[in-house]
């Protein structure tokens, strides 16, 4: 093996960025098999065959491919960083590239082993069915077509005379000529085009409610859609049929929160009647219900799902064992509500309040170990990089800085005004990715590149205008939803649409319009081919979604 990796930021198209990308594969030594292995150890999905395909190609990989890779070969965060940052340079430089290779994800022909969000990387999952997006999405009206065109009394469609006039064309035109008289002989009469397939942004269901809708998640292999309302219940539905399956009751305030276990096999509902309520999904019955916090709850399952943390407007953190579902400990020491962040691997808990100081836990021990400074609470917040760096995001009135919080070191930093921001935190692009909103709408992407101080963001969107919208990220931070946060005075002047953006082309998605009221909640389904919403106007919406 050289000394030195290749280095991406040589290559000037798509083609040279994958001849790089070859490079070091050999330059790692390994074979494809043995990368997709490491890969697999790290907790990364790198199928060999589909690793084969992308190296073949000239036309950029998908995200979540690269990271796997250069990761698999042995590269640090740094270097991680810097070829996925030359990627996204590529994307916006080479326009004829970035067309193909989204024409190839639109048709799922490359990297679509990577296309739900949790496919093959969480225990429970059925690997058949998360590699079949359209498994529980009804057929298109094209799909159908096709599917009558295929029938033995079919005949020729258009697709087949086309296909057949281009063979023709090679052989020559006398060959040509004769493909009218083929088809009158074999009785193919004209037929009408299929109606095209739904367009980007349309909206396939409504789903009523008694009340508000406060709440939305997809299950991990987006078969199901829960809903959590105002009046306390919590609707289960099925996203195939658009049906709903059963209505959940018991809390008696506000469902302020539906998240599902990492396996599908759990949902939790929190409430601020102080309570959570966990429910069996194969039963669909109550499994318990866990108390002890006062006013709204905030629950968090750790990566694994074995360990559930909530927390509320006490300064206490509980953990619970999901196997038994009983407290394993009650985690104490901030003088206000604390926040809680898990470690990738699942074994630190960090937790952090208005208090100057984030205490890190053992989960298994249920012990703090460490407490460290952590100055301007308020506007800050803690995540967890790969290899368990803990990282700090300063919110500064014209700024936002990224520092390793244990070195005391400055990562980054970014000159912008935001009123909004969110963070990537899966280290998908070797660290972290910050997401920002200005008040004139602008929506940037800012990578967090140790020791590289940036003036340019990797993305840019026109988004629209106004102070009181919210940031959401979907697909592992390949696509950004901005919509409204506070009512008016007068709410039928609020904010009804939901604005998406492409961050992988860098282009607007699609703006979601029909919801009456404001929209509370956006949820993504892992499939990526619907999205979720849920407002003030007593219902929950699904959109169809072009496949990212």
């Amino acid at each position: 093996m050289d000394d030195k990796a290749p280095e991406p930021e040589r290559a000037r198209t798509a083609a040279e960025y994958v001849a790089e990308m070859r490079r070091l594969r050999a330059w790692s030594g390994l074979s494809y098999r043995q990368l997709a292995q490491r890969a697999a150890a790290a907790g990364r999905v790198l199928p060999h065959n589909t690793l084969v395909a992308a190296l073949q190609r000239d036309t950029l990989p998908r995200k979540e491919l690269l990271v796997a890779f250069v990761e698999a070969c042995g590269l640090p965060d740094e270097e991680v960083a810097a070829w996925t940052a030359a990627r996204y340079r590529l994307i916006g430089e080479t326009a004829g590239e970035t067309t193909r290779e989204t024409t190839e994800e639109s048709s799922g022909s490359t990297g679509d082993e990577f296309a739900g969000e949790t496919a093959g990387a969480r225990p429970g999952n059925d690997e058949n069915a998360a590699d079949s997006p359209s498994a529980d999405v009804p057929a298109t009206a094209e799909a159908e077509g096709e599917e009558r065109r295929s029938g033995p009394s079919a005949g020729f469609s258009r697709r087949d005379l086309l296909a057949t006039a281009a063979v023709a064309g090679t052989l020559g035109a006398g060959i040509a000529l004769a493909v009218p008289e083929l088809l009158r002989r074999a009785g193919a009469a004209p037929r009408s085009r299929p109606a095209p397939s739904p367009t980007v942004g349309a909206q396939v269901a409504v789903l009523p409610h008694p009340d508000v809708v406060a709440a939305v998640a997809f299950s991990p292999h987006g078969r199901i859609l829960a809903t959590g309302s105002l009046d306390g219940t919590v609707g289960l539905w099925e996203v195939a049929t658009r049906r709903r399956l059963t209505v959940f009751t018991g809390h008696t305030h506000y469902v302020g929160s539906v998240v599902f276990s990492p396996d599908g096999r759990i949902l939790a509902t929190s409430s601020f009647d102080g309570t959570v309520r966990l429910w069996d999904m194969t039963t669909m019955t109550l499994l318990t219900v866990l108390t002890g916090h006062a006013g709204p709850v905030h629950v968090r399952f750790s990566p694994d799902g074995r360990v559930l943390a909530t927390n509320a407007d006490d300064p206490a953190v509980r953990l619970w064992d999901m196997g038994d579902r009983t407290l394993i400990a009650l985690l104490t020491g901030h003088t206000g509500p604390a926040t809680v962040t898990f470690s990738p691997d699942g074994r630190i808990l960090a937790t952090n309040a208005d208090d100057p100081a984030v205490r890190l836990w053992n989960v298994a021990g249920a012990r703090r170990t460490s407490t460290l400074p952590f100055p301007e609470p308020g506007k800050s917040r803690v995540l967890f990089g790969r290899e368990g760096r803990l990282m700090r995001v300063h919110h500064g009135p014209r700024s936002v800085s990224v520092s390793d919080i244990a070195a005391g070191k400055n990562l980054t930093a970014f000159d912008v005004t935001a009123s909004s921001l969110i963070v990537n935190d899966d280290g998908a692009t070797g660290l972290a990715d910050v997401v920002t909103r200005s008040p004139d709408g602008t929506v940037r992407v800012w990578p967090v590149l140790p020791g590289r101080p940036l003036s340019e963001p990797w993305v840019v969107f026109a988004g629209p205008s106004g102070e009181d919208k919210n940031l959401q990220l979907g697909w592992r931070g390949d696509a950004v939803a901005v919509h409204g946060v506070g009512e008016t005075i007068e709410p039928w002047r609020a904010d009804t649409r939901v604005w998406l953006g492409d961050v992988y082309s860098k282009r607007h998605l699609a703006t979601l319009t029909g919801h009456t009221g404001r929209v509370r909640a956006v949820a993504f389904s892992p499939r990526r081919d619907l999205v979720a919403t849920a407002g003030t106007d007593r219902t929950a919406r699904l959109w169809r979604i072009r496949k990212l």
